[in-house]
């Protein structure tokens, strides 16, 4: 029901559950969640701790606490509960088999380690504001990323070897890289060493695009005529984009310009993003790119949004560019809409 946006009769099943048997980990642990995402973070937290006392080695309830606690920017305990993930059947480190320890923070000076991917594309753009901190400590960095990263992180983290891959089991391709890892470790650990505190997040952009790609896309924008150049996003994956476009156009009168090539590649959609005044998006791992790369964003963000965008303010922690623009309520997007259209005014 929660699914189905039915709070209030999720939470009354939810009750009648726990009239039952008080001390269900699997009811309590639903409960927080509805906590968690209707806003009632306290309570919620509370709630997942009550779960973990029912339950102590329950993976999944201790996880819902740490990204609860992250979400309300309880970064120490968030972080160390965070690590829970690498004991879910989901995570893909559990299947690797590398032939190098795991990191744990052991010193790196005249040491290699290899940084692998986990998550999503915007996880690994969010996650890879670490690796210039890790590249301060070790000897050397390879880092392994998706395929559309591959070019735009070769450019950034310019010192590490970066490999990108279709994300597989296999491992054969590690035996040859040079120097030889001593360490590995997945990247969505590494906040857990470089991001104990709120002065730890980076205040400056860390992607670097293709300057040549940029001029080429400020070209192509230039040519459209006058006028601000603003990118919009407003759904992520892939979807019915042309049936959507057609139906701005008949509905409203507008035009949007889409090329493909700026989504199959993500160094040309970086470099279009640079080539842009400003961008305009849902939550998306277009958020994550457009702030890496230092560029403004006004984001539209919903209510009980994911927890990489905290729990309130109008700012992301990992990207000073963005701005962050939430429902008041669930379902309510019509003030949203109208703050969004005041900061492009005023831009």
């Amino acid at each position: 029901m929660g699914d189905q946006v039915r709070y209030s009769e999720a939470f009354d099943c939810i009750e009648r559950a726990l009239r039952r048997k008080a001390a269900s980990t699997r009811v309590l642990s639903a409960k927080g969640l509805l906590l968690d995402l209707t806003g009632r973070r306290g309570e919620a937290e509370e709630t997942f701790a009550a779960a973990l006392r029912a339950d102590p080695g329950d993976i999944d309830v201790g996880l819902n606490l740490a990204i609860c606690r992250l979400r309300q920017r309880k970064l120490e305990d968030g972080w160390q509960g965070f690590e829970l993930r690498r004991k879910t059947d989901h995570f893909v480190g559990r299947y690797r088999n590398f032939p190098f320890p795991e990191w744990q923070g052991e010193p790196l000076e005249g040491r290699t380690i290899l940084v692998y991917p986990e998550q999503g594309l915007g996880d690994e753009i969010m996650y890879g504001s670490c690796i210039r901190d890790l590249v301060a400590r070790a000897r050397h960095v390879a880092l392994e990323c998706n395929p559309k990263l591959g070019e735009l992180f070769a450019r950034s983290f310019a010192p590490c070897t970066v490999t990108p891959r279709a994300r597989t089991m296999a491992n054969d391709w590690v035996n040859h890289l040079e120097p030889r890892p001593d360490y590995q470790v997945p990247i969505g650990s590494l906040p857990l060493h470089f991001r104990g505190r709120l002065e730890d997040f980076p205040s400056e952009p860390y992607l670097v695009p293709d300057e040549r790609k940029v001029a080429a896309w400020k070209a192509r924008l230039a040519a459209l005529g006058a006028g601000p150049k603003i990118g919009l996003s407003w759904h992520g994956g892939v979807g019915h984009t042309e049936a959507e476009l057609a139906e701005a156009r008949e509905r409203h009168g507008i035009t949007v310009h889409h090329w493909q090539e700026a989504i199959d590649d993500y160094d040309e959609t970086a470099a279009l993003v640079c080539a842009l005044d400003r961008v305009v998006t849902v939550c998306t791992s277009l958020v994550h790119l457009t702030g890496a790369l230092g560029r403004p964003a006004i984001v539209m963000v919903p209510f009980g949004a994911d927890w990489r965008y905290g729990a309130a303010g109008d700012r992301m922690l990992w990207y000073p560019s963005v701005r962050l623009v939430r429902q008041s309520a669930i379902g309510e997007w019509s003030d949203v809409l109208a703050s969004v259209k005041r900061l492009l005014v005023e831009a």
